[in-house]
C-alpha cells in the first residue's frame, strides 16, 4: 500500500493547522513572490514503513530530511516536532517500531532556496514490533458548539471520544481504514444527534477522501 502526501491533509484543514512550516495566520504571499511549496511525504507498507520525502522543484530530500514519529497530531505539530520513543530511524525514512504505538510519521527538511520545511503523512500508522505498520485516520469536523462530546458508540474505534473547542470543531485519532462507525454528538442542553459513517477510504491519490462528520444540535424545547 502506497499512501502519499500533501500539505492540505482534510484532518488538518478540519481544525485549522497547517503543515509544512507555515502558520495558520501566517503573512499573504507578496505579489510576484512564490508561495513556498509543500514537502511531501510517501509512505509505503512491506515489512516495513519506508516513507520519503520530496520538493517539488527539488526532487527526493529524503536523505537530508530529519524523521520523526509522534503519538499525537497535536505533538506531530509542535515547533519542534514532540518526538516518540516508540520509534527509531535507523537509515532516513524507514521506521523501526521499539513498541506498540500509534504514530504519525513527519519529516523536517532545510531546503536551500524555500528555508526551514516540515509535513507529517496524511496517515497516522498503528506500529509494533515484528509486524507490519497499519494506516490510520482521523475524523474530525463542525458541531457550531463548544463544548459537544462526540463519541463514538458502535463500530470502528467504539469508546473514542472528544470535545468540540471554542470554533465548534473536534477530531478522534487514530481510526482503520474501511470500518464503518457510528457516532453520537450530545451537550447539556441539547437535543443529541447520532450519525454513521460508512468508513474512511482513501482517494486515488492515496489521502483520506471522506475524513469529517459534521453534527448540527438544536436546543432543547
Amino acid at each position: 500500500m502506497k499512501l502519499g502526501c500533501h500539505v492540505y491533509i482534510v484532518a488538518l484543514s478540519l481544525i485549522g493547522l497547517a503543515g509544512c512550516g507555515s502558520s495558520p495566520s501566517g503573512p499573504s504571499v507578496p505579489v510576484g513572490r512564490r508561495a513556498q511549496p509543500p514537502i511531501e511525504i510517501d509512505c509505503q507498507v512491506t515489512s516495513q514503513l519506508h516513507c520519503t520525502a520530496s520538493v517539488f522543484d527539488e526532487g527526493d530530500v529524503t536523505s537530508a530530511a530529519t524523521w520523526s514519529a509522534a503519538e499525537s497530531m497535536s505533538l506531530a505539530l509542535d515547533v519542534p516536532v514532540t518526538a516518540s520513543t516508540a520509534v527509531e530511524f535507523p537509515s532516513p525514512g524507514v521506521a523501526r517500531p521499539l513498541r506498540a504505538q500509534n504514530v504519525y510519521i513527519r519529516a523536517d527538511y532545510l531546503s536551500p532556496k524555500w528555508g526551514r520545511m516540515w509535513n507529517i503523512a496524511p496517515h497516522a500508522f498503528a506500529v509494533q514490533p515484528g509486524s507490519a505498520a497499519v494506516p490510520l485516520s482521523s475524523i474530525g469536523g463542525e458541531t457550531q458548539l463548544a463544548g459537544v462530546t462526540v463519541e463514538i458508540i458502535d463500530g470502528e474505534g467504539v469508546g473514542k471520544r472528544a470535545e468540540s473547542i471554542v470554533n465548534g470543531f473536534y477530531r478522534i485519532e487514530f481510526l482503520r481504514l474501511n470500518r464503518p462507525f457510528t457516532a453520537r454528538a450530545s451537550k447539556p442542553g441539547y437535543g443529541p444527534e447520532v450519525k454513521t459513517h460508512t468508513g474512511i477510504v482513501d482517494d486515488p491519490t492515496g489521502h483520506p477522501s471522506n475524513a469529517y462528520l459534521h453534527f448540527t444540535l438544536s436546543p432543547v424545547q
